[in-house]
């Protein structure tokens, strides 16, 4: 085999990894951005909440909708499952929910969670843009009849 053979194959493999990756950085950028929750606040005024942003660059980002003593905070949460210690700390006495493909859960399906993050990562960098994994937290408290506020009707925000 002569000399040069393995240097080709060497520079042609370098150039396909190389143009696959920025291929990828490319579809990447154009992704859907589904943090800030402009969906949230727009839901929560549909049924009469005033709506409150938290500060930027908190973690998690609540929208909160109060109405009288009613209280309902939703956020976007990492389907990696990041934030799960700092809602169990901010439950006290709260109903809590997590709302992942159109599906109530008391607790947030973390595998199930990371693996959809997984898939739509994956697709994306086959440039076959798939939706990001919505995953997100509410917090009610105990002054919200339902009447008030049905935490079931939040199921449709991770759609």
């Amino acid at each position: 085999m002569p000399r040069a053979l393995p240097s080709l194959i060497a520079a042609f493999v370098l150039a396909v990894s190389l143009s696959a990756k920025v291929h990828a950085f490319r579809s990447a950028e154009k992704a859907p951005d589904t943090n800030g929750g402009p969906d949230i606040a727009a839901f929560l005024s549909e049924r009469g909440f005033s709506v409150a942003h938290a500060a930027p660059n908190t973690a998690p980002e609540w929208v909160t909708g109060t109405m009288g003593s009613c209280k309902v905070r939703i956020a976007d949460v990492s389907p990696q499952g990041w934030y799960r210690s700092i809602i169990s700390e901010e439950r006290a006495k709260q109903r809590v929910a997590y709302s992942f493909e159109g599906t109530l859960y008391e607790d947030q399906p973390v595998l199930r969670t990371r693996l959809a993050d997984y898939r739509a990562r994956l697709l994306n960098y086959l440039s076959m843009m798939a939706t990001p994994a919505l995953v997100r937290a509410i917090l009610v408290n105990p002054d919200c009849s339902t009447q008030q506020f049905r935490l079931e009707d939040a199921s449709s925000l991770s759609l």
